[in-house]
């Protein structure tokens, strides 16, 4: 089993929090937003934003992360087919235990 190089792990790790800061931003966009199609637009950049922090995740070899942002995916989908407060605190809550997570 390779040591992931410490360049590329900070590199992965930059990476994964860009692809975090992106989901944040959408997800505030998504739930203010009245228009389906922008809807739909920052519903694509979430799961954009989730394909990315899975790569890095991997690349940093941080099984961790790779289950927090999986946790993450399961509850935005959770949200976008029901928008409640509970949902949403879900995904919240999930973006929070990523950004705690080192």
């Amino acid at each position: 089993m390779e040591t992931p190089d410490v360049n590329n792990s900070q590199v992965y790790k930059h990476e994964f929090q860009e692809g975090l800061n992106v989901f944040e931003q959408s997800f505030d966009g998504f739930q203010k937003s009245k228009f389906e199609a922008q809807k739909e637009q920052y519903n694509k950049a979430m799961h954009e934003s989730l394909s990315e922090m899975r790569d890095a995740a991997s690349g940093m070899m941080n099984k961790e992360l790779q289950k927090l942002r999986g946790d993450l995916s399961t509850n935005l989908d959770n949200y976008v087919k029901n928008p409640s407060a509970a949902n949403e605190e879900k995904v919240e809550n999930s973006i929070n235990q990523i950004k705690s997570a080192d």
